[in-house]
């Protein structure tokens, strides 16, 4: 939740607005996010398991889209749709440089793997 819209959301949250943050868990939904990791932490458990990091890929995750991605019991329309649509262009303008989402790949090697005999 580092990106534009987790940032936003946990400043809702702090109001007590959560209805942004609960769509970004989906919180009602039948298959809610669970767990969320750091970047440090998921690297420090998984080298503790003899993974190394070898790359990292940054994702733009929402863009002008982002009224048909979030989820409403209706079509979100008019005004509002329009406005989504302009924050979703800003979000898109931001994320070369503060992305949402990113994407980890990691190398395993046994013990012993790679030992001369």
């Amino acid at each position: 939740l580092g990106g534009p819209i987790g940032t936003i959301s946990r400043w809702l949250s702090y109001f007590g607005l959560y209805g942004l943050l609960n769509s970004l868990l989906l919180v009602y939904d039948v298959s809610p996010h669970l767990y969320f990791f750091t970047e440090k932490g998921l690297t420090s458990i998984l080298e503790r398991h003899g993974f190394h990091k070898i790359s990292k890929l940054k994702l733009e995750e929402v863009g002008a889209e982002l009224p048909q991605r979030i989820r409403a019991g209706e079509p979100i329309s008019g005004w509002k749709k329009y406005l989504l649509i302009l924050a979703g262009k800003g979000f898109e303008l931001l994320s070369p440089f503060w992305p949402d989402t990113e994407v980890y790949l990691f190398s395993y090697e046994s013990p012993g793997q790679g030992d001369e005999l």
